[in-house]
């Protein structure tokens, strides 16, 4: 169950996040970093249950 949980994560989150980067014109601010890092800790917590 962990592993399948792990591959829906490399597959939705990590994988569009490093290509919304990539293709991003504009530069990032800060209150886009931290919403980032907000989604991400959401996910985690729910895949992990940390």
């Amino acid at each position: 169950m962990v592993i399948k949980h792990m591959r829906e994560f490399v597959e939705r989150i990590q994988h569009d996040f490093i290509n919304i980067l990539w293709n991003a014109k504009e530069k990032t601010t800060h209150e886009k970093i931290e919403i980032m890092i907000v989604h991400l800790l959401e996910h985690w917590i729910k895949v992990f249950g940390v």
